[in-house]
């Protein structure tokens, strides 16, 4: 059952992160009433692969922040 669920879950994340959507036939009202959810999906993926593009380039930089953002976030939980 997790199986089916992973293998959902990833079918659903390709769909929404396609560039073309293949003709459904039947399933265009369906395809019609995701298309704003898809729009966003696309909108984020592409935020995403420009943010890992701009971290690439800097990879001691990008650890660097990293270590900040684990040091600051542990002393406010401990501060808390």
């Amino acid at each position: 059952m997790a199986t089916i669920a992973v293998v959902a879950d990833g079918a659903v994340l390709a769909f929404g992160v396609a560039h073309a959507v293949p003709d459904a036939g039947k399933a265009g009202a369906l395809l019609a009433a995701v298309r704003p959810l898809r729009t966003a999906l696309v909108g984020i993926a592409t935020g995403l692969g420009r943010a890992d593009a701009v971290l690439r380039r800097w990879p001691v930089a990008t650890l660097s922040l990293l270590v900040l953002d684990a040091a600051f976030s542990t002393a406010m939980w401990v501060n808390r």
